[in-house]
C-alpha cells in the first residue's frame, strides 16, 4: 500500500501528544514537532502533525481560510471544518489573522470548556 507520508499514526501521534502535554504543563518551555513534521507531506507539516494527534470525526476545526490546509486536514483526520465560532480547534497559519480569530473563538467555562457561553 502506498502512503502519502511516513508519519506513524500510533507512535508519532503519541510523541506529539506528549510534547503538547509537556508544553501545556510548562508554559515557558518550547517544544518542537520538527521530527514528526518532516514525515508529512505539504507545506504545513507541523499543523498536520497536531491535527492528526488532536482531530477525529467527532471534533471540528477551522483552518481560518487556508484551503490547502483544510483539504489536507480533512484527508488525514476525517474531521469537518466549521466556521471559527463553532470550531473546537483553530489552525491559524497567517499571524495577521490571529487577533481577529481569537475574538471569535469559543471561550467556554472552567466546568464546561467545550461550551460557548456568551463571552
Amino acid at each position: 500500500m502506498k502512503t502519502l507520508h511516513q508519519f506513524d499514526e500510533v507512535f508519532d501521534t503519541q510523541a506529539v501528544f506528549r510534547l503538547l502535554l509537556d508544553a501545556m504543563s510548562n508554559p515557558t518551555r518550547t517544544v518542537s514537532v520538527a521530527a514528526q513534521k518532516e514525515k508529512l507531506f505539504g507545506d504545513y507539516g507541523a499543523f498536520l502533525a497536531l491535527g492528526m494527534t488532536l482531530l477525529d470525526n467527532e471534533v471540528t476545526f477551522s483552518s481560518c481560510e487556508n484551503e490547502s490546509l483544510k483539504k489536507d486536514l480533512q484527508l488525514v483526520t476525517l474531521s469537518q471544518e466549521v466556521p471559527v465560532p463553532d470550531a473546537d480547534y483553530l489552525f491559524v497559519t497567517d499571524e495577521r489573522m490571529l487577533s481577529a480569530v481569537l475574538v471569535q473563538a469559543k471561550c467556554g467555562t472552567l466546568t464546561d470548556p467545550h461550551q460557548r457561553p456568551h463571552c
